[in-house]
């Protein structure tokens, strides 16, 4: 283990390497150490290194040139992983496509992309739209690539530091997803700063989110190119805080990386023994409140956590904050630039303010850190990518224009204020309002519709609320809203709440008031189904405790949690205090399986009897 960690600190980051460059550099050096850990499943970095160079050999069979786009719609898996560096191996960029997403989503992404090839497995290939792209499913095709390997033959093509990695698309105001382009050099700079937070070699990771969430790629690249193994948690279960605590415990993890809400969550259900290995958890994604610091501090003393902030454009994080012992400020501020990064707060023409008072915070850095653009949006990119009036270096002549507030504080660190538009931070992900308004406003039911965030930041309360003027052609219900935009909308925006009024509330100018737009009262919905009341004691108790969760009155046997509001952290906290009251292990998909009143006891009845 101490040459392990020796050699791992001689593998420095590097800008001017390319990622297959530091991987070949990693798997030679630690061949026969483990790389990823997937159930009962081990894989070597040499094995890692064997199986992406044989995919990536495939990959350029089939044509794949340096800067091509290689979709990867995906369960998480050990394949996962080799379809990331396969596609970079062979100088192409991969663009993850969540295996949750809606179909005309998937359809939009790799349309847009105009993917090269797709990378998927058989029971996902059905799911896919049809495209022009060679599509490989990684299981059922292995044999085939695996014949095929001519180990004398070349696995990969020339790639410099300034070409594409990555391809992760973001919510769009126009309602239409935009890729954000992120280098090579843009990711080692990244890691070469996250390495400086936090120096000490990594023992063991886990990933806790998908890859079409940039957190994942901090999570695997930090982990991996220096060294340490993987810890991956099947598709879904890291919903589930009984099964993520027992990876954690099972392999001894000690760095997480996640949202304030998930962390939250695990410090609320796992048992604390089984998190005693964490050494570090970094925490972004969403505002992290205090509350969450003086927990993590209580369960977890020995474990430092950090609170970083950035937008996918300036790759992956550009700040952080060490929270100290003790912390009891109102707020957990977002803390000062990550090296290599410069971060700037500007009023409306391009002056620095003083500390204290608030502007928008631009993003630059003494290196590459700023993403490339945004594929295929030139005009889009001219007004968020611009020039850096204060540094005219190479790596430093861009500025992104992140449209967030924030503030100088005395202490040097930086504190967030919000928006100064229609974008919100909300499970993770940066969503434009206006993309779900659009979504809506497609319903011929629909007159007019506007989409807020209410709640708390950083809270599990936190929702997106849909107002809707209904038109007076069709009759509308929660149930058929829902069913129309799940076509179009991933899970994290669809609205938790609808809310239907006669007319909008509007300013003096005419325009709508958003800010006298009521609160959700907690009244049930407009369901397709009648109202029927819970008929047993046991889902009398059920009722009481979705109403006290989801805030909504009353509840009847044949609605279902997630038409009421319900969201996957919620269902979590459900499985949790029943968990408590029953002193047996539930697992999360349960409530996906069984999604009403009336199922959910009758599935309890059958399994948990004596509970």
């Amino acid at each position: 283990m101490s040459q392990h960690i020796t050699t791992t600190r001689r593998l420095v980051f590097s800008s001017n390497q390319t990622i297959p460059e530091r991987f070949k550099a990693v798997a030679g050096a630690f061949p026969d150490e483990p790389a990823l850990f997937f159930r009962d499943k081990t894989l070597t970095f040499a094995e890692l290194d064997r199986l992406s160079d044989q995919l990536a050999q495939a990959l350029l069979r089939l044509g794949v040139q340096t800067g091509d786009f290689v979709a990867i719609c995906l369960d998480r898996s050990p394949e996962m992983m080799v379809a990331i560096f396969a596609i970079l191996k062979a100088g192409g960029a991969y663009v993850p496509i969540d295996v949750d997403y809606p179909p005309d989503r998937r359809q939009f992404l790799i349309k847009d992309a105009n993917a090269k090839v797709l990378l998927t497995q058989q029971y996902l290939k059905k799911r896919l739209p049809d495209t022009d792209a060679p599509v490989i499913a990684l299981d059922a095709d292995w044999w085939r690539i695996d014949r095929q390997f001519d180990p004398a033959k070349p696995t990969q093509n020339p790639v410099e530091p300034a070409q594409p990695a990555y391809m992760i698309y973001t919510s769009g105001s126009t309602g239409k997803p935009k890729g954000v382009l992120i280098s090579h050099e843009n990711l080692m700079n990244q890691l070469e700063g996250q390495q400086d937070i936090a120096p000490a070699p990594i023992g063991r990771m886990i990933l806790t989110c998908s890859i079409s969430f940039d957190v994942s790629v901090l999570t695997i690249f930090w982990a991996l190119l220096q060294g340490a193994p993987l810890v991956l948690p099947g598709q879904g279960e890291e919903k589930d805080m009984e099964i993520l605590s027992g990876l954690i415990a099972r392999h001894g993890v000690t760095h997480l990386l996640t949202l304030p809400s998930l962390h939250t969550l695990l410090l609320d259900q796992a048992p604390p023994e089984r998190l005693q290995s964490l050494r570090l958890v970094n925490v972004s994604g969403e505002v992290c409140p205090t509350s969450l610091a003086q927990k993590h501090e209580k369960l977890l003393p020995d474990t430092q956590l950090y609170n970083l902030y950035g937008p996918t454009e300036a790759t992956v994080n550009c700040t952080f904050f060490t929270i100290p012992k003790g912390f009891n400020a109102p707020k957990v501020p977002i803390g000062k630039p990550i090296l290599n990064y410069e971060l700037f707060i500007l009023d409306e023409k391009m002056r620095e303010v003083a500390p204290g008072e608030v502007g928008e915070i631009y993003i630059g850095g003494s290196k590459p850190v700023v993403g490339m653009g945004y594929w295929n949006r030139e005009k889009l990119t001219r007004e968020r990518f611009i020039a850096n009036p204060f540094r005219q270096v190479r790596g430093g002549s861009v500025l992104y224009k992140t449209g967030d507030l924030g503030r100088w504080l005395p202490d040097g660190n930086i504190e967030f204020l919000g928006r100064s538009d229609f974008q919100v931070k909300f499970k993770g992900y940066r969503i434009e309002l206006g993309e779900i308004e659009t979504a809506i406003a497609q319903h011929l039911g629909v007159r007019e519709t506007v989409v807020v965030l209410k709640g708390e930041p950083g809270s599990e309360h936190q929702k997106l609320v849909a107002y809707i003027v209904p038109g007076s052609v069709f009759e509308l219900n929660v149930n058929e809203l829902r069913e129309f935009l799940a076509v179009t909308l991933p899970d994290y925006m669809m609205p938790t709440t609808f809310v239907f009024l006669e007319k909008m509330p509007l300013t003096t100018n005419g325009k709508i008031n958003r800010a006298a737009l009521p609160d959700p009262d907690h009244q049930r919905p407009e369901l397709a189904q009648a109202f029927e009341a819970p008929e047993t004691e046991l889902e009398v108790l059920l009722s009481e405790l979705w109403a006290n969760l989801l805030g909504v009155s009353p509840i009847g046997r044949h609605d279902k949690f997630f038409e009421l509001g319900g969201t996957s952290i919620l269902a979590a906290r459900f499985i949790g205090e029943l968990q408590k009251r029953m002193k047996a292990s539930v697992f999360i998909t349960t409530i996906f399986d069984h999604p009403t009143i009336a199922t959910y006891a009758a599935f309890l009845e059958a399994h948990y009897a004596d509970k």
